[in-house]
C-alpha cells in the first residue's frame, strides 16, 4: 500500500496568496470577449444599443441624442492597444471619422462591459 501523502496546510496568508495571483492575472482575453459589443453599442445610434455599455441605474436613459452623437463619431476600437489597469478594468484607443484619437475606459460588471469614461487623446 502506497503512503497517502498530506497536502499542505490552507493557512489564511495561502488563500490570499492565491486570490492575489489570480487578481493580477492579465484580462486580455475578457476584453476581446466584449470588444465587439462594444464596439456595436457605441456605434449603433440607438438608446437600447448605448445603454446596454452605459453604467445607468434602474431607469436612468441617456439623453435621447445621446446615442445618435456618438455613432456619428465611427469611433473604431483599436484592440491591439488595450492594456489591464486592474482586474476586469481595461483601456483601449479607438478613432473616429475625422481622424481624431479616444481613449475608452471599459469595466467588466456582472460579465457585462460599461464603458466608465471616454476621452479625447491630445495630439
Amino acid at each position: 500500500m502506497a503512503p497517502i501523502e498530506a497536502e499542505p496546510p490552507v493557512t489564511p496568508a495561502s488563500v490570499s496568496e492565491s486570490i492575489s495571483a489570480a487578481a493580477a492575472a492579465p484580462s486580455a482575453d475578457s476584453f476581446l470577449a466584449h470588444a465587439e459589443t462594444v464596439q456595436q453599442a457605441l456605434n449603433s445610434g440607438d438608446d437600447a444599443g448605448i445603454r446596454a455599455i452605459l453604467p445607468l441605474a434602474g431607469d436612468e436613459k441617456p439623453a435621447p441624442e445621446f446615442a445618435q452623437t456618438i455613432a456619428s463619431l465611427e469611433l473604431v476600437l483599436d484592440k491591439s492597444s488595450q492594456k489591464t489597469l486592474a482586474p476586469d478594468l481595461w483601456e483601449v484607443q479607438a478613432n473616429d471619422k475625422y481622424g481624431m484619437s479616444w481613449t475608452l475606459g471599459i469595466l467588466q460588471v456582472d460579465g457585462t462591459p460599461k464603458l466608465m469614461y471616454a476621452e479625447r487623446t491630445l495630439p
